[in-house]
Formats: structure tokens, sequence, C-alpha cells
């Protein structure tokens, strides 16, 4: 489903080509100046060998993750060379992976990566008989502020140019009302986003370090997210937030 919002921003990662240095051209300004003020070896610097994740899972799915950027384990490096790996990641910036398995990391090829068992940590607590990770993984939709992968995160103060298509896919979300779960960085988010701020169907975790989606984390809201999950809608159609 292509939403009126989708329409009208064009996706600026539909000509991405994967390369040796992933960064888009109206991104790269403002990325490389901030690699320049990192020493070569510094933790916080983006690894541009890496595939960019600025988004993974159904562009109209009922809930929606909001993160801050993709981590790096040692390994990614090696995945990341794969070419299935390179082609389902490219198919997720176009948002045409299949769609038993439109969210990247859930995939069944994903299981034994470094991303794969980190999203199956995280969304672990909601499996259950009536839910299963083809479930999670139609339904779910993750998004990045900064799509650039760092063993931690320092700055830039504001989100790169095309952050200006995740933020689309967000206020879609919002005129859906589906569910948006804020899982780190609720401050930026709502300042890059401000249609954020009074959103009736936003739940924040409880601990950002650890941003599992389980009952100690959601609360009340484990489940509603799972009753969401478990309709499979993309949300609801009354318009409840302007």
């Amino acid at each position: 489903m292509t939403s009126t919002t989708q329409r009208s921003t064009p996706n600026p990662w539909s000509d991405f080509s994967p390369s040796e240095r992933n960064v888009l051209e109206v991104d790269k300004k403002a990325v490389e100046a901030h690699n320049d003020r990192r020493t070569a070896d510094s933790a916080t610097r983006f690894e541009l060998n890496l595939m960019p994740e600025p988004y993974f899972g159904r562009p109209d799915a009922p809930v929606v993750l909001l993160a801050l950027n993709p981590g790096v384990h040692p390994c990614d490096h090696v995945v990341h060379r794969q070419p299935w790996f390179v082609a389902r990641a490219a198919g997720s910036l176009t948002h045409s992976l299949a769609q038993h398995e439109p969210f990247l990391h859930l995939g069944a090829d994903h299981a034994d990566t470094p991303g794969g068992r980190w999203w199956r940590r995280i969304t672990g607590p909601l499996l259950a008989d009536d839910l299963t990770i083809e479930n999670i993984a139609r339904g779910v939709l993750c998004l990045q502020l900064y799509p650039y992968h760092s063993k931690k995160f320092a700055g830039p103060a504001r989100p790169l140019p095309s952050f200006i298509y995740t933020a689309a896919l967000l206020n879609d979300a919002i005129d859906r009302c589906a569910m948006v779960v804020v899982m780190r960085s609720g401050r930026r988010w709502r300042e890059a986003v401000p249609r954020l701020n009074g959103y009736p169907h936003r739940i924040c975790v409880a601990n950002p370090l650890n941003p599992t989606l389980s009952p100690a984390n959601l609360g009340d809201g484990f489940n509603i997210i799972r009753a969401a999950l478990l309709q499979g809608s993309t949300g609801c159609s009354c318009k409840c937030y302007g």
C-alpha cells in the first residue's frame, strides 16, 4: 500500500547502489563532517562499509518501532559482504521484500546473523501459540533516526537530509492511528516529528537501554501491541489524530 504522504515524498533510497562507501549523496556532506571530527578508531564514527538501514518492515504495518541508529557487531562486516544480505537489504530500502518477510532481520535466513539474533531477542516476549515470528515480521515497521551504523552514538544533533522520507513513513503511521513504540531517543524523535507530541497511540519503553518488547517494558501497552499484531490491520480509519 502506498499512502498519500509516500507518493508526495520521493524515496531517496530508491536509486541507492551498494558500494564500499554506503552513503547517500544527500547525506554525504553531513556524514563526512561527522566522521571528520572523529579519529579513525572512534566508536562514534559512522561505518559506511555496512549497508544503511533507515527502516525495515511493511510501510503500512500496524506497529511502528522508533529506534536511534543501527549498531555494529564484529560479525556484521562479514554478513554485510554476503550477496544474499546485500540483496535483501537493498530490497528493504525499496519496500520490495517478500510480503511474508518484509522485516529485514526477521527473515528465515537471518536467524543466525547478529541483527537476526538481536531482533529475535527484542521481539521474543511477544511470541505465543497465537503469534508467530511471521506475524511479527509482517506487522512491525522499524524506523531509525539515523540510517548509518556506529558502535556508539554521538550526534549529529539533527537528522540527516534523507530523514525526510523516514519522517513521511512516521507521519503516515500517525495518520492511520498505528501503535508507535518509542524504543530509543524519545526527545530527538519528538523534535524531529512534532506530531508525536500528544499522539494518543504512543508507548515509550521503560528501559531504552534494553528495549525488549516485554510486559515489564511496555506495561499495558504489551497486550495492545499483541492485539494489533494478531489483527494484522494497517491501523484504524477513525482519523483520531490530526
